[in-house]
């Protein structure tokens, strides 16, 4: 659904890496050598370096001196509920923009980022499923055209989406979109306020 841009080498790792920990592939506290990863992708330990330093920022892997490099802990249950609280509010603030400024174009890619999702959800992929929700929410962070408002945003999705649970009820969890992204173009500032509450869980 995203772009037809050809990746690099280390975004290769990173996404891969990235799915890895997401789908507990990689454990907490497994600690990673970029030798072993290097060995794995058939590549240099140049790319693998730069794809730890990337992830590390994101928050997904932790770098520790003479510790090295280990899958971080998920977010315990008070920084979870203080993430969420963050995430809402900075989501409330970018769907009350985009209703503001709402084109043809983005109700027409809002729908496709929706259909996406939907499809995602009824295949159960766990990977699907989260790459389609990062984007849509995305998607609507990044009409406000703030790089401040996005890193932040960024930050804090990266983290909640090692805790992502919405698995158990994917019809929901798409309904719930739908609201959103229905609040949105129907410009209804109330709506948007409380489907956006209600979606971040």
């Amino acid at each position: 659904m995203g772009d037809d841009r050809i990746l690099t080498i280390t975004e290769q790792i990173v996404q891969k890496l990235r799915h890895d920990i997401y789908s507990e592939k990689l454990q907490p506290n497994l600690q990673l050598k970029e030798t072993e990863v290097a060995e794995r992708f058939g590549v240099s330990r140049g790319p693998v370096k730069q794809a730890f330093i990337q992830l590390t920022k994101e928050g997904l892997l932790e770098a520790k001196p003479n510790i090295g490099v280990r899958v971080a802990e998920k977010p315990n249950d008070d920084v979870h509920k203080l993430l969420k609280k963050m995430r809402r509010d900075i989501e409330t603030f970018a769907g009350l923009h985009m209703a503001e400024i709402l084109t043809d174009e983005d109700s027409l890619r809002l729908d496709n980022l929706l259909e996406w999702f939907r499809l995602a959800c009824e295949s159960g992929d766990i990977i699907k499923v989260r790459e389609s929700d990062f984007e849509l929410h995305e998607y609507i962070i990044s009409r406000y055209e703030d790089s401040h408002l996005y890193d932040t945003w960024n930050f804090l999705i990266l983290r909640m989406m090692m805790r992502y649970n919405r698995l158990s009820s994917l019809k929901d969890s798409y309904s719930e979109h739908k609201k959103i992204i229905d609040a949105i173009k129907s410009r209804d500032k109330d709506l948007i306020i409380k489907t956006v509450n209600q979606n971040i869980q």
